[in-house]
């Protein structure tokens, strides 16, 4: 894990040992990411996003934007790298060719960070009536569908990622599945009503069950494996 205190930022193993340490930052740290098993370091801080390898105190690269990030995320291979900002826009570079000009996926909610699949091919930008979806492959990214709505938290499906589940203000969960031969058009909707609040966050367990937890602190399990209905827990 990485750890970040003002303006440094170490990164420990399992057993708490200190690993290695980026050099001293010249402002304080708003968010941190990792990929490849934390083999890189993305690091924001106000107008600059930094990488970081172990051993290599200064970083590998920087990226300049003039705001501050709201949201930091890496792909899977740690080729791109995407932040939401406070002038409410999202930002994907290729983390490690920062001369290249940043894509502008959408404007952002302010509030919720983009979310790559697992598999890396897929993000999801959260903004403040939509959701869009984004194709991450060996060209430039490019926005495949637009989904309704804003959602408060989001979570791929482990694995292919060929689904997603978000909440929403109106205490509802939904699936979106884009499997071979569908389409985002069409969505599943969970558990309408069975949520008390807000979800302020989602976690798969597995394929089959989500956990949501709610503002206010309670957690409800949903089964979504589409053999039985959804069953509340907590």
């Amino acid at each position: 894990m990485a750890i970040a205190e003002g303006s440094q930022v170490i990164v420990y193993d399992t057993d708490g040992v200190a690993q290695w340490s980026a050099a001293s930052l010249p402002k304080a740290v708003t968010d941190i990411a990792s990929a490849q098993g934390g083999r890189l370091l993305a690091v924001s801080l106000a107008g600059q996003i930094r990488c970081f390898m172990p051993m290599r105190r200064e970083p590998i690269a920087v990226h300049e934007f003039g705001d501050a990030a709201d949201g930091l995320s890496l792909s899977v291979d740690s080729r791109w790298t995407v932040c939401s900002t406070h002038q409410r826009k999202t930002l994907l570079w290729e983390t490690h060719r920062p001369a290249t000009r940043p894509v502008e996926c959408a404007d952002s909610s302010g509030r919720h960070a983009p979310v790559f699949s697992e598999s890396g091919r897929k993000l999801a930008v959260p903004a403040e009536r939509h959701l869009s979806l984004w194709s991450i492959g060996p060209r430039r990214p490019a926005r495949w569908a637009v989904l309704p709505g804003c959602a408060s938290a989001l979570a791929w499906q482990p694995g292919a990622g060929d689904m997603l589940a978000t909440a929403g203000s109106d205490h509802t969960v939904r699936l979106w599945r884009a499997g071979p031969g569908s389409r985002w058009g069409s969505c599943t909707s969970l558990a309408a009503g069975r949520l008390t609040s807000p979800a302020t966050s989602l976690a798969w367990i597995g394929r089959r069950m989500l956990a949501v937890a709610e503002r206010g602190g309670r957690i409800t399990l949903l089964d979504v494996s589409g053999d039985t209905p959804p069953r509340p827990g907590g």
